[in-house]
């Protein structure tokens, strides 16, 4: 008798749940829920998902407005933001992909409070697609149950049971989500000038065509390689967390004053006005503030976009492979010349003076009867000039009072392309340094071999 009894309580439970969704799939039980074919909410052609250019959500006091440019959106309302252009072409598919599944009669006695009871009155989020040609309005009610919920379209008074993917986005997903937290735009080709500013140390590397320069704490030649990793890493930069929206007291995040900044400076060509002759080009400037540490025990960063009221989280990863010193960037090879346009060698040092010169195929000392010199030999020398890189880099002075060489190039025009003095330290590790007017020290190990003495090229003093 019990197992016939908890049989039966089964069976009357099980009938229950599908009587539940019965109820909640058809409606209040007025007789106005009219059964309908599942058919697509908009015909095809009807909701042109490639061309909406424009989105408004409205739920509560949420007002959320997002513009397509070019092929990226952003949100322009409560503030400029840019936007995961995923994530908002999932609410057009979504949209897109409404089908109706059931549709409820609202024009007949308590139509009014039907509405209302499924969240229609109001709605519980107002939907707007725009495009060219024309847009659309969906009011979404609330979620029901077995993936249901209800809509209205536009000043249609008809009350609709659709799926309910697009309820699930639009209605209960936070928009944070949908940011996009990428720091900064079109790092690369279009970059012209960037700066990094640490306290009061500031360095600015600026491009000149195809090459990079850093122009302050000094002006010299950067390494291509750190300048490369650096960036790699800005366009990677992104932030960990959004922690506050258009925030009252910025000193709370230490953004009053901030602790650092990295300013990135882009240009693009737009079009002319009419008339104009030439390319016109626009440039713009992303400044990522740096604040205070987001907790005790964390070397993360509160961050904040200059003019993008958003506190930001930023990692501590992130901050150091941006914040790069000076001799990280700065070249360490003792010269930037390229040892192809190199005609002519003169060295002069504590060992004596003496002239190098290409002649074809072949290098000849002009100043010793035209002697030919061994090619690998010179061959090393530029090696070692143009393209060994310096264990250390230090800016500075250089120290005249252990200078042992000079060693000027010359190129094929007969003037002098680059010229590199020669210091050695007489204590401790005996390193050698090479500056070439720079003001940045370049260390190399003791065993350096440069060949500053005649009589490494077989020639006499």
């Amino acid at each position: 008798m019990p197992y016939r009894s908890t049989i039966i309580l089964v069976i009357l439970a099980v009938a229950g749940v599908f009587a539940a969704v019965w109820v909640e799939r058809h409606g209040p039980a007025t007789g106005t829920a009219q059964q309908a074919d599942a058919r697509l909410l908009f015909d095809a052609g009807a909701l042109p998902v490639d061309d909406v250019n424009r989105i408004t959500l409205d739920r509560g006091d949420d007002h959320l407005e997002f513009v397509r440019r070019d092929d990226r959106w952003w949100q322009t309302e409560p503030f400029e933001h840019p936007m995961k252009t995923p994530e908002i072409r999932q609410i057009l598919r979504r949209a897109a992909e409404l089908s109706i599944v059931d549709e409820l009669d609202a024009g007949g006695a308590g139509s009014t409070g039907t509405a209302a009871t499924l969240g229609l009155d109001p709605a519980a989020a107002t939907l707007r697609l725009g495009w060219p040609e024309g847009s659309v309005r969906l009011l979404l009610g609330r979620r029901g149950i077995a993936g249901r919920s209800y809509l209205r379209k536009g000043g249609d008074p008809a009350i609709l049971v659709v799926n309910d993917d697009l309820h699930e986005r639009a209605l209960e997903q936070d928009p944070v989500l949908w940011r996009d937290p990428t720091l900064f735009d079109a790092i690369g080709v279009e970059a012209d000038r960037i700066e990094i500013a640490s306290g009061d140390d500031l360095v600015v590397l600026v491009r000149d065509r195809r090459t990079w320069r850093m122009e302050q704490p000094v002006r010299t030649r950067v390494n291509d390689v750190a300048f490369e990793g650096l960036v790699q890493a800005l366009a990677r930069a992104k932030a960990s967390a959004f922690v506050r929206d258009d925030p009252e007291d910025l000193s709370r995040f230490g953004l009053s004053t901030p602790a650092g900044s990295i300013a990135v400076t882009m240009s693009r060509v737009v079009e002319a006005p009419a008339g104009d002759a030439g390319v016109k080009r626009e440039s713009t400037t992303q400044r990522l503030l740096i604040g205070a540490r987001a907790g005790v025990g964390t070397q993360d960063r509160f961050g904040m976009i200059e003019g993008r009221r958003v506190i930001a989280r930023l990692p501590e990863k992130t901050l150091g492979a941006v914040f790069l010193r000076p001799t990280d960037l700065a070249a360490a090879t003792g010269s930037g010349v390229n040892a192809a346009d190199v005609k002519a060698i003169r060295v002069s040092s504590t060992a004596g003076e003496f002239r190098l010169q290409r002649d074809v195929r072949r290098w000849i000392a002009p100043d010793h009867d035209n002697k030919e010199v061994e090619p690998a030999r010179v061959g090393s020398l530029l090696e070692m000039l143009t393209e060994v890189r310096a264990g250390a880099v230090e800016i500075g002075a250089y120290p005249r009072d252990i200078d042992v060489a000079t060693i000027t190039l010359i190129g094929f025009d007969s003037r002098p392309i680059d010229t590199v003095r020669v210091a050695r330290e007489k204590n401790g590790q005996r390193r050698w340094i090479l500056e070439n007017g720079d003001g940045v020290l370049r260390f190399f190990p003791s065993n350096f071999a440069l060949g500053l003495d005649p009589r490494d090229y077989g020639l006499t003093r």
